[in-house]
């Protein structure tokens, strides 16, 4: 029996985080429909509530709440996404806790 050594291991790296309005969790974005044809649109609804993506989440909304639900959803994650990008560029400094 002979024995082979392996070869060496490539360095590893991670890609760097993405914001999260172009996540995309497993399924095309409305854009890209024709290229996953078995993605119901329930489904990207969902996936766009996750990423903030609004075009994934209207074809699913049948009533005028559902539509107000996705677009302040969306608002809320633009939102979120532009405090995460203002913080990460200014240096703050955190105050103490209260006492408790």
């Amino acid at each position: 029996m002979t024995r082979t050594t392996p070869a060496p291991l490539a360095p590893t790296s991670s890609n760097p985080p993405k914001a999260p309005s172009t996540v995309t969790y497993g399924c095309a974005p409305a854009g890209e429909r024709r290229r996953v044809p078995r993605c119901s649109r329930y489904k990207r609804a969902v996936y766009g509530a996750l990423s903030g993506n609004l075009q994934a989440m209207l074809p699913a909304c049948t009533t005028w709440e559902d539509q107000l639900w996705a677009r302040m959803r969306a608002v809320v994650d633009v939102c979120v996404e532009q405090e995460l990008r203002t913080a990460k560029q200014q240096d703050r400094s955190l105050g103490p806790l209260p006492p408790g």
